[in-house]
């Protein structure tokens, strides 16, 4: 089948066979087949929620950002339509440590930063300079990263780019520029000793990368920039009138220098014979709350990619091609719990999409201990807890559902999904948890009902335009 990347230009396709290879030089070790590591995502930390402390939080220098959020007067968790203040932060990452001290590692599917960050920057403090407004957002991923490794020092933390974290605003990021650099910064020391230097370069200009495994090093794990492959994202029109303008035709350049990347990756995993885990923001398929949005009436169906409609056709023709090496997608972007099926071979490929941090969109906070076979590099199992918060202080994180135990599928492979999708079909108890822990637990976040059912079961099942459609009206 012939891929849109094949037509790059051979400068293109030869930078991606030269930095094909994530491998580092380690040695394997003694680790136990069975262990386990800590996924989250949409943190979308608000430094603003209380007015009061943003003097000094532009003042002062991110090692005494916990202090003066200490000293607040509103110790209270962020509530619905509300992105993470500190005390829900901070009361996130303690369950973390709490559940699991030492995991593996930890991996965050991006959005490290609140939404209009910098319109609320410019607001409260009458500061319009981008390049204040660029030191401030730093400082804030900065501190953020700072937390969760004051709780797991020492402890590699995986992470891709979120639609909102950027220099340039929402769906904004800039190739090859000033945001990418400062944040590989940041990250590189964390990366150390799992990326390759030509990965770090990768980084720093693209924002993708692989690594490899801590514990298994015929274990990769590629951070995919779904960012440039979104149907929202413009380089050309930015909400910041900064240094960030680049030739409006720059997304299928990048996209296409991305693909082939990922080919050459998958290929060289393939002869290898390594598993490999994808980690991205945005999920491929269909974004059926939009479309349902867009068609209040449900008349008509006109279905919202996530993705623009060749990159998503592009990916999950990769996802079947190469499904021996890759065991899952991993995203967020959502904010709800999830999953989306390969439109022509259920059990070929599945995106695991993860709930969030923030209860911005009227979820529950959430993150997710996964358990996986170190040398099989196959998920197990998978634990959410969340936190309630309609009750306040008083709310403590809690264990939402196991998989396994909720499910009654041994199998996290794409084989178990499709069975999980039969089930809920077929099954009135397998339907409700579905959608209960959709929204983990939230009526605020209730989005699926009778009436819209199939326009959501579709969506896990039909990631193409067309299948959605058939899906739909069938």
């Amino acid at each position: 089948m012939r891929h849109s990347f094949k037509t790059v230009t051979p400068i293109i396709a030869l930078i991606a066979i030269i930095t094909l290879s994530c491998s580092v030089n380690k040695q394997e070790t003694n680790k136990t087949s069975e262990s386990k590591f800590i996924n989250f995502t949409d943190i979308h930390f608000n430094p603003f929620y209380d007015t009061t402390l943003v003097y000094s939080l532009n003042k002062y220098n991110v090692e005494k950002w916990d202090s003066i959020f200490s000293s607040t007067q509103t110790q209270n968790i962020s509530q619905y339509d509300q992105e993470t203040n500190y005390y829900l932060l901070e009361t996130a990452l303690d369950a973390m440590q709490k559940q699991l001290k030492k995991p593996d590692f930890l991996i965050m599917t991006g959005d490290f930063i609140c939404h209009d960050f910098g319109e609320i920057y410019a607001k409260q403090t009458n500061n319009h300079n981008y390049q204040s407004m660029h030191k401030f957002l730093l400082k804030t991923i900065s501190f953020v990263t700072s937390r969760v490794q004051a709780r797991f020092p020492n402890t590699l933390i995986i992470p891709t780019f979120g639609n909102n974290d950027s220099y340039c605003g929402d769906y904004h990021l800039q190739n090859n520029g000033k945001f990418l650099e400062d944040f590989s910064n940041l990250y590189l020391p964390i990366l150390h000793g799992s990326l390759s230097d030509t990965e770090a370069n990768n980084l720093k200009q693209h924002g993708y990368y692989c690594v490899t495994n801590p514990n298994n090093t015929a274990h990769k794990i590629i951070s995919f920039n779904s960012i440039y492959l979104s149907t929202k994202y413009d380089s050309d029109d930015y909400s910041w009138n900064c240094d960030c303008k680049t030739d409006k035709n720059i997304q299928d350049s990048i996209a296409n220098l991305q693909f082939a990347w990922l080919e050459e990756q998958l290929v060289d995993s393939k002869a290898k014979n390594e598993k490999v885990w994808i980690i991205t923001h945005i999920p491929a398929g269909v974004n059926v709350y939009k479309t349902i949005d867009d068609n209040k009436n449900l008349t008509s169906v006109t279905p919202f990619l996530y993705w623009k409609q060749n990159y998503n056709k592009l990916y999950l023709e990769l996802l079947e091609k190469y499904s021996n090496q890759i065991f899952t997608t991993m995203t967020g972007h959502t904010h709800m719990d999830d999953f989306k099926l390969h439109n022509t071979n259920l059990s070929k490929a599945y995106i695991h999409i993860s709930p969030s941090i923030s209860p911005v969109f009227g979820n529950n906070p959430a993150f997710q201990i996964v358990d996986y076979n170190v040398q099989k590099a196959e998920f197990t199992n998978y634990t959410t807890y969340y936190i309630d918060i309609t009750k306040g202080n008083i709310a403590s994180w809690q264990k939402e559902y196991n998989f396994i135990e909720s499910y009654s599928i041994n199998d996290l492979s794409a084989d178990g999904y499709s069975k999980l999708l039969s089930n809920i079909d077929s099954d009135s108890t397998a339907r409700k948890n579905y959608s209960r822990y959709f929204g983990v637990n939230s009526t605020k976040a209730t989005q699926i009902n009778n009436t819209n059912w199939n326009w959501y079961r579709c969506g896990i099942s039909s990631t193409l335009s067309n299948n959605y459609v058939n899906c739909v009206e069938k």
